[in-house]
Protein backbone atom coordinates (compact mmCIF):
# COMPACT_ATOMS: atom_id res chain seq x y z
CA UNK A 1 0.00 0.00 0.00
CA UNK A 2 1.45 3.71 -1.25
CA UNK A 3 1.79 6.02 1.55
CA UNK A 4 -0.96 8.48 1.67
CA UNK A 5 0.01 12.07 0.87
CA UNK A 6 -0.62 15.21 2.42
CA UNK A 7 -2.01 18.47 0.70
CA UNK A 8 -2.27 21.61 2.60
CA UNK A 9 -4.09 24.37 1.61
CA UNK A 10 -2.62 28.11 2.15
CA UNK A 11 -5.27 31.33 1.71
CA UNK A 12 -4.24 34.27 0.02
CA UNK A 13 -4.58 36.40 3.93
CA UNK A 14 -1.95 33.72 5.80
CA UNK A 15 0.44 33.63 2.69
CA UNK A 16 3.10 36.78 3.25
CA UNK A 17 3.72 35.40 7.13
CA UNK A 18 4.22 31.50 6.20
CA UNK A 19 7.65 30.59 6.78
CA UNK A 20 7.36 26.91 6.44
CA UNK A 21 10.26 24.38 7.60
CA UNK A 22 12.38 23.05 5.14
CA UNK A 23 10.94 19.90 3.88
CA UNK A 24 7.73 20.32 6.17
CA UNK A 25 6.12 17.40 4.99
CA UNK A 26 3.56 18.39 2.74
CA UNK A 27 3.06 16.81 -0.93
CA UNK A 28 0.69 19.22 -2.02
CA UNK A 29 0.10 22.87 -1.74
CA UNK A 30 -3.08 24.48 -2.48
CA UNK A 31 -2.74 28.05 -3.10
CA UNK A 32 -6.15 29.81 -1.54
CA UNK A 33 -7.71 31.30 -3.61
CA UNK A 34 -9.16 33.18 -7.32
CA UNK A 35 -12.27 33.20 -8.14
CA UNK A 36 -14.10 32.79 -11.50
CA UNK A 37 -16.21 35.03 -13.36
CA UNK A 38 -19.73 34.07 -14.73
CA UNK A 39 -18.23 34.70 -17.99
CA UNK A 40 -15.22 32.02 -17.52
CA UNK A 41 -12.54 34.33 -17.01
CA UNK A 42 -10.01 33.95 -13.81
CA UNK A 43 -9.61 36.83 -11.11
CA UNK A 44 -6.69 36.71 -9.74
CA UNK A 45 -7.28 39.88 -6.89
CA UNK A 46 -6.53 38.61 -4.09
CA UNK A 47 -3.15 36.74 -5.76
CA UNK A 48 -1.47 39.45 -7.11
CA UNK A 49 2.42 38.79 -8.68
CA UNK A 50 4.11 38.37 -5.88
CA UNK A 51 1.77 35.93 -4.34
CA UNK A 52 2.10 33.64 -7.26
CA UNK A 53 6.03 34.09 -7.57
CA UNK A 54 5.78 33.05 -3.78
CA UNK A 55 3.79 29.63 -4.39
CA UNK A 56 6.29 28.91 -7.10
CA UNK A 57 9.41 29.71 -4.36
CA UNK A 58 7.46 27.10 -1.57
CA UNK A 59 6.63 24.40 -4.54
CA UNK A 60 10.65 24.87 -5.41
CA UNK A 61 11.65 24.94 -1.85
CA UNK A 62 9.56 21.87 -0.50
CA UNK A 63 9.59 20.04 -3.71
CA UNK A 64 5.70 19.36 -3.69
CA UNK A 65 2.97 20.06 -6.65
CA UNK A 66 1.46 23.61 -6.82
CA UNK A 67 -2.39 23.68 -7.09
CA UNK A 68 -4.63 26.77 -7.86
CA UNK A 69 -7.98 26.81 -5.50
CA UNK A 70 -10.31 28.85 -7.23
CA UNK A 71 -13.65 29.59 -5.14
CA UNK A 72 -14.38 29.58 -1.90
CA UNK A 73 -16.74 30.26 0.57
CA UNK A 74 -17.88 33.81 -0.31
CA UNK A 75 -15.66 33.23 -3.58
CA UNK A 76 -18.41 31.38 -5.23
CA UNK A 77 -20.59 33.87 -7.16
CA UNK A 78 -19.67 33.09 -10.13
CA UNK A 79 -19.80 29.36 -11.10
CA UNK A 80 -23.86 28.76 -11.30
CA UNK A 81 -23.66 30.92 -14.71
CA UNK A 82 -20.22 30.51 -15.76
CA UNK A 83 -21.13 25.95 -15.37
CA UNK A 84 -24.28 26.72 -17.27
CA UNK A 85 -22.62 28.31 -20.18
CA UNK A 86 -21.31 25.80 -22.36
CA UNK A 87 -19.54 28.67 -24.25
CA UNK A 88 -18.28 30.20 -20.70
CA UNK A 89 -17.39 26.43 -19.57
CA UNK A 90 -15.03 25.56 -22.62
CA UNK A 91 -13.19 29.24 -22.16
CA UNK A 92 -12.53 28.61 -18.29
CA UNK A 93 -11.20 25.55 -19.07
CA UNK A 94 -8.22 26.62 -21.93
CA UNK A 95 -8.26 29.90 -19.51
CA UNK A 96 -6.76 27.37 -16.68
CA UNK A 97 -4.66 25.18 -19.08
CA UNK A 98 -3.31 28.25 -20.16
CA UNK A 99 -2.68 29.78 -16.50
CA UNK A 100 -1.07 26.62 -15.49
CA UNK A 101 1.47 26.24 -17.95
CA UNK A 102 2.43 29.84 -17.91
CA UNK A 103 2.36 30.15 -13.99
CA UNK A 104 3.99 26.68 -12.95
CA UNK A 105 1.07 25.39 -11.46
CA UNK A 106 0.43 21.46 -11.74
CA UNK A 107 -3.38 22.15 -11.39
CA UNK A 108 -6.35 23.73 -10.22
CA UNK A 109 -8.71 22.79 -7.24
CA UNK A 110 -12.69 23.62 -7.63
CA UNK A 111 -14.26 25.14 -4.31
CA UNK A 112 -17.92 25.88 -5.34
CA UNK A 113 -19.80 26.57 -1.86
CA UNK A 114 -22.15 25.05 -2.97
CA UNK A 115 -24.18 24.11 -5.66
CA UNK A 116 -27.91 25.08 -4.29
CA UNK A 117 -29.93 22.10 -6.42
CA UNK A 118 -29.43 19.50 -8.78
CA UNK A 119 -29.84 21.35 -11.39
CA UNK A 120 -26.28 23.28 -10.44
CA UNK A 121 -24.97 19.84 -9.46
CA UNK A 122 -25.22 18.89 -13.15
CA UNK A 123 -23.98 21.62 -14.23
CA UNK A 124 -20.94 21.23 -12.26
CA UNK A 125 -20.43 17.97 -13.26
CA UNK A 126 -20.48 19.31 -17.07
CA UNK A 127 -17.68 22.51 -16.02
CA UNK A 128 -15.63 19.68 -14.67
CA UNK A 129 -16.20 17.24 -17.42
CA UNK A 130 -15.32 20.20 -20.20
CA UNK A 131 -11.80 20.51 -17.57
CA UNK A 132 -10.69 17.41 -17.41
CA UNK A 133 -10.81 17.32 -21.18
CA UNK A 134 -8.03 19.65 -21.58
CA UNK A 135 -6.25 18.91 -18.60
CA UNK A 136 -5.72 15.36 -19.14
CA UNK A 137 -3.65 16.26 -22.01
CA UNK A 138 -1.59 18.86 -20.54
CA UNK A 139 -0.79 16.46 -17.71
CA UNK A 140 -2.36 18.72 -15.00
CA UNK A 141 -4.09 17.39 -11.75
CA UNK A 142 -7.90 18.11 -11.33
CA UNK A 143 -9.49 18.10 -7.55
CA UNK A 144 -12.26 19.78 -5.78
CA UNK A 145 -12.97 20.25 -2.20
CA UNK A 146 -16.83 18.86 -1.28
CA UNK A 147 -19.00 19.08 2.16
CA UNK A 148 -19.80 15.72 3.43
CA UNK A 149 -23.69 16.01 3.18
CA UNK A 150 -23.40 17.34 -1.21
CA UNK A 151 -25.56 14.71 -2.98
CA UNK A 152 -23.86 14.88 -6.53
CA UNK A 153 -24.11 13.22 -9.49
CA UNK A 154 -21.57 10.68 -10.20
CA UNK A 155 -19.86 13.38 -12.99
CA UNK A 156 -18.74 15.07 -10.50
CA UNK A 157 -16.42 12.27 -9.07
CA UNK A 158 -15.86 10.54 -12.44
CA UNK A 159 -14.03 13.33 -13.76
CA UNK A 160 -11.51 14.21 -10.40
CA UNK A 161 -8.47 13.08 -9.65
CA UNK A 162 -8.58 14.35 -5.99
CA UNK A 163 -11.72 14.52 -3.93
CA UNK A 164 -10.63 16.82 -0.81
CA UNK A 165 -13.31 15.76 1.72
CA UNK A 166 -13.90 18.73 4.12
CA UNK A 167 -14.57 16.56 6.60
CA UNK A 168 -14.85 19.55 9.21
CA UNK A 169 -17.79 21.87 10.23
CA UNK A 170 -20.01 19.24 11.65
CA UNK A 171 -22.62 20.55 14.16
CA UNK A 172 -21.21 19.57 17.38
CA UNK A 173 -17.80 18.70 18.48
CA UNK A 174 -16.89 19.26 15.28
CA UNK A 175 -14.46 16.89 13.14
CA UNK A 176 -14.33 13.70 15.50
CA UNK A 177 -12.64 10.26 14.71
CA UNK A 178 -16.20 9.22 14.32
CA UNK A 179 -17.82 11.70 12.34
CA UNK A 180 -14.05 11.42 9.78
CA UNK A 181 -14.68 8.29 9.37
CA UNK A 182 -18.68 8.10 8.76
CA UNK A 183 -17.75 11.10 6.14
CA UNK A 184 -15.37 8.75 4.27
CA UNK A 185 -17.81 5.88 4.10
CA UNK A 186 -20.54 7.39 2.40
CA UNK A 187 -18.28 8.60 -0.27
CA UNK A 188 -17.11 5.03 -0.51
CA UNK A 189 -20.58 3.58 -0.65
CA UNK A 190 -21.21 5.94 -3.57
CA UNK A 191 -18.55 3.95 -5.86
CA UNK A 192 -15.85 6.84 -5.01
CA UNK A 193 -12.72 4.85 -5.06
CA UNK A 194 -10.89 5.46 -2.40
CA UNK A 195 -7.54 6.32 -3.63
CA UNK A 196 -9.35 9.35 -4.98
CA UNK A 197 -10.62 10.64 -1.10
CA UNK A 198 -8.51 12.98 0.54
CA UNK A 199 -9.61 13.19 4.37
CA UNK A 200 -9.79 16.76 5.44
CA UNK A 201 -8.64 17.46 8.90
CA UNK A 202 -9.11 21.47 10.62
CA UNK A 203 -5.89 22.85 12.27
CA UNK A 204 -8.20 25.07 14.43
CA UNK A 205 -11.13 24.61 17.21
CA UNK A 206 -14.41 25.55 17.41
CA UNK A 207 -16.81 26.16 20.36
CA UNK A 208 -19.69 23.68 19.93
CA UNK A 209 -22.18 25.77 21.31
CA UNK A 210 -20.94 28.59 19.34
CA UNK A 211 -20.08 27.73 16.23
CA UNK A 212 -18.71 31.42 14.84
CA UNK A 213 -16.20 31.50 17.89
CA UNK A 214 -12.81 29.67 16.02
CA UNK A 215 -9.10 30.34 17.41
CA UNK A 216 -6.38 28.67 15.06
CA UNK A 217 -4.02 25.70 16.77
CA UNK A 218 -1.26 28.43 17.11
CA UNK A 219 -3.51 30.23 19.13
CA UNK A 220 -5.59 27.36 20.93
CA UNK A 221 -1.83 26.27 21.84
CA UNK A 222 -0.58 29.46 23.09
CA UNK A 223 -3.51 30.19 25.46
CA UNK A 224 -4.39 26.68 26.98
CA UNK A 225 -0.94 24.82 26.09
CA UNK A 226 -3.05 20.95 25.73
CA UNK A 227 -0.82 17.96 25.71
CA UNK A 228 -1.26 15.46 22.58
CA UNK A 229 -3.92 13.43 23.75
CA UNK A 230 -5.83 16.80 24.26
CA UNK A 231 -8.84 18.00 22.02
CA UNK A 232 -10.81 20.49 24.02
CA UNK A 233 -9.42 23.38 26.10
CA UNK A 234 -11.30 27.08 27.30
CA UNK A 235 -14.82 25.43 25.63
CA UNK A 236 -13.06 24.95 21.86
CA UNK A 237 -13.07 21.52 20.22
CA UNK A 238 -10.06 20.64 17.96
CA UNK A 239 -8.24 17.63 16.69
CA UNK A 240 -4.95 17.19 18.80
CA UNK A 241 -1.70 15.52 17.35
CA UNK A 242 -2.97 12.09 18.66
CA UNK A 243 -6.47 12.16 16.83
CA UNK A 244 -4.62 13.40 13.89
CA UNK A 245 -2.47 10.51 13.65
CA UNK A 246 -5.41 8.06 14.76
CA UNK A 247 -6.92 9.48 11.34
CA UNK A 248 -3.38 9.25 9.09
CA UNK A 249 -3.64 5.73 9.95
CA UNK A 250 -7.13 5.15 9.15
CA UNK A 251 -6.78 7.30 5.75
CA UNK A 252 -3.48 4.50 5.28
CA UNK A 253 -5.49 1.48 6.26
CA UNK A 254 -8.28 2.33 3.99
CA UNK A 255 -6.17 2.90 0.99
CA UNK A 256 -7.32 6.42 0.75
CA UNK A 257 -4.93 9.16 -1.66
CA UNK A 258 -4.09 11.26 1.61
CA UNK A 259 -4.92 13.66 4.60
CA UNK A 260 -5.97 17.12 3.52
CA UNK A 261 -5.32 20.25 5.54
CA UNK A 262 -7.36 23.43 6.45
CA UNK A 263 -5.08 24.74 6.29
CA UNK A 264 -1.57 25.28 6.72
CA UNK A 265 -1.32 28.88 8.24
CA UNK A 266 -3.17 27.64 11.43
CA UNK A 267 -0.75 25.75 12.93
CA UNK A 268 1.73 25.71 15.75
CA UNK A 269 5.34 26.19 15.96
CA UNK A 270 8.06 23.90 16.96
CA UNK A 271 7.66 20.79 18.88
CA UNK A 272 3.26 21.73 19.36
CA UNK A 273 3.19 21.58 15.45
CA UNK A 274 0.29 19.21 13.88
CA UNK A 275 1.63 19.08 10.33
CA UNK A 276 4.67 17.39 12.48
CA UNK A 277 2.60 14.95 14.27
CA UNK A 278 1.22 13.87 10.64
CA UNK A 279 4.58 13.31 9.59
CA UNK A 280 5.42 11.44 12.78
CA UNK A 281 2.37 9.03 11.34
CA UNK A 282 3.09 8.40 8.27
CA UNK A 283 6.59 7.43 9.03
CA UNK A 284 5.16 4.25 11.25
CA UNK A 285 5.20 1.07 9.05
Amino acid sequence: MSRVQVTGYLPDYRLADFVPAPKAGFDVLVLFSAEATPQGALDLARLPVWALERGRQLKAQQGCLLLLSVGGWDRSAGFPALAADPSARQRFGQGLVAFCQEQGFDGVDLDWEHPKDQGEAQNFGLLLGEISQVFTPAGLQLSSALAPWQDLPDAVYQHLDRLHLMAYDNPGRHSTYESAVADVQRLLDRGVPAAKIWLGVPFYGRKPEAFDEALTYAQLHAQFKPGPEVDEAGGYYFNGPQTLQRKTRFAHEKGLGGIMVWELGQDAPGEASLLRALGQALSVP
